[in-house]
């Protein structure tokens, strides 16, 4: 397994921790962005519509507490934008679809607010007897 303890990236620039500003300044101006399925980056990466290649992290595999990223990506998946690698032999596959995509497609898109479906259930779920 990698970690910044065990390899140091030498094709591309990397840092170990970025401040709050900084990463959001490299999600605006990314052309495209690769990370593990978290909520922060993916939602940041849909918001900036900055096509996002995203590889769960796995419990089995000693990576995460629990399968939370793979139900984010059977979840989120499908969505403009978002290209899921299941394993991490997919991610070049996923980068080549990634920027061969070209339109509403390639463009990531999230509204600003919650679906208005699921404001509905919260609504009807709080004011309910």
């Amino acid at each position: 397994r990698l970690s910044a303890e065990n390899h140091t990236p030498a094709n591309f620039k990397w840092a170990e921790t970025i401040t709050p500003t900084e990463f959001q300044n490299r999600v605006d101006t990314a052309e495209l962005i690769i990370s593990h399925a978290g909520m922060g980056t993916i939602i940041a990466a849909l918001t900036a519509q900055t096509p996002i290649v995203v590889l769960p992290r796995r419990a089995s595999l000693g990576e995460h507490r629990n399968e939370h990223q793979l139900a984010t990506v059977r979840h989120l998946g499908s969505r403009d934008g978002l290209f899921v690698a299941s394993e991490a032999e997919d991610i070049p596959a996923r980068i080549s679809e990634a920027v061969s995509t070209t339109g509403a497609a390639a463009r990531p898109d999230i509204a600003p607010f919650a679906d208005p479906g699921l404001i509905s259930a919260i609504r009807a779920f709080v004011t309910a007897d």
